[in-house]
């Protein structure tokens, strides 16, 4: 039994290590600027800038507007995801970063994925709504434009 308990805490460890969150080796972090990979929908606009920080109970936790959470990449650039909550935010981090990713199936079967991976590979988050798509008829774009953008990339 010992054996077995062994074996399972030593796949479990091998297995967290594996699926561990990382930057991609080699590719220049792009915290201040891109534009999407592959894609021109979004390319007027700038990438989001505007965060805001949640503060409830004894967490505080920082969002921001360009799908990007618990990271403080102003500064310091380091963990902003605080349990419990200290005044000079020195508080121990619950976690390190965080981000949306969301997929999905195009009309024509194609899987489609917007995701922040560090901000290393290309934008593909932008503040604000896009343009009409009629996905019965397939007509319209799905695009934003840059003043939009900055219309709604605030806290």
């Amino acid at each position: 039994m010992k054996t077995l308990r062994t074996t399972s805490l030593m796949l479990a460890l091998i297995g967290a290590a594996a699926l561990s969150a990382r930057e991609v080796p080699g590719l220049p972090a792009q915290h201040t600027g891109g534009s999407s990979v592959g894609s021109g929908r979004a390319a007027p606009c700038s990438p989001a800038t505007a965060f805001n920080e949640l503060d409830l109970n004894n967490v505080r936790a920082r969002i921001e507007t360009g799908g990007n959470m618990w990271e403080d990449r102003t500064g310091s650039a380091g963990p902003a995801y605080e349990v419990p909550k200290t005044p000079d935010k020195t508080g121990p981090n619950a976690l390190f970063a965080g981000a949306l990713w969301m997929g999905g199936l195009s009309p024509d079967n194609t899987l489609k994925l917007a995701a922040v991976r560090f901000r290393q590979v290309g934008n593909d988050y932008w503040p604000g709504p896009l343009t009409a798509y009629d996905t019965l008829t397939h007509t319209g774009d799905a695009s934003v434009d840059g003043a939009v953008c900055t219309q709604y990339d605030r806290t």
